[in-house]
């Protein structure tokens, strides 16, 4: 099912209120009212879906990671080589991450802030399709078996950093800081080296 359609429009536009507003002041500095009229929406239409600031970033860290995943799986073909998807997958989140830059920023923050402990102190398991792409790798003896974690960081790390200098070449007029297709295709090879089954 689609993320999209789990959510009703009134929490969409909040979800994109608050990463439009994390972006710009960071996720401590945007209140929750600040949120709602940037919605649209009166407060208490957001304290109805979201008991709690805590909450909803909670939630908007859900909606962003299983969009992601939804985006640079899509068109994930089984009966391709696992190496010709491993290199798919990790372009599309590249591209993932140049076209939805709040999200990226939004990410960055959640993971580098205290706001990360709420996963394991609210007892919540957000399923990772990265991570079972990654398992079903290690299970086909694609990959080498690495802590999965390790493995997440590779492949998400990696394309969230060139995609933050492509997005920063733009936006800076420096485009001799950005990548071309031949430089990421090195970057997708590099990083598969480094963790296939010799």
């Amino acid at each position: 099912m689609n993320i999209q359609s789990t959510y009703s429009d009134k929490e969409k536009a909040i979800f994109e209120s608050a990463l439009r507003l994390f972006d710009e002041y960071g996720i401590q500095a945007a209140p929750m009212s600040k949120v709602a009229n940037e919605a649209r929406v009166a407060t208490g239409t957001v304290y109805h879906y979201f008991a709690s600031k805590e909450e909803l970033i909670l939630a908007l860290f859900q909606y962003c990671r299983v969009s992601t995943n939804q985006a640079i799986l899509a068109d994930d073909d089984t009966r391709h080589s696992y190496e010709a998807r491993f290199h798919n997958v990790w372009h599309n989140l590249v591209d993932y991450y140049i076209r939805h830059p709040r999200i990226m920023s939004f990410l960055n923050q959640f993971y580098s802030s205290p706001y990360g402990k709420l996963i394991s102190e609210a007892k919540i398991c957000f399923q990772s399709e990265i991570m079972n792409f990654l398992k079903t790798g290690i299970r086909e003896k694609q990959i080498k078996k690495l802590d999965l974690n390790i493995l997440s960081v590779a492949l998400i790390g990696t394309a969230m950093n060139l995609a933050q200098r492509q997005t920063l070449s733009k936006t800076c007029n420096h485009p001799e800081w950005g990548f071309g297709k031949k430089a990421l295709e090195s970057m997708a090879g590099i990083l598969w080296d480094g963790i296939k089954q010799s």
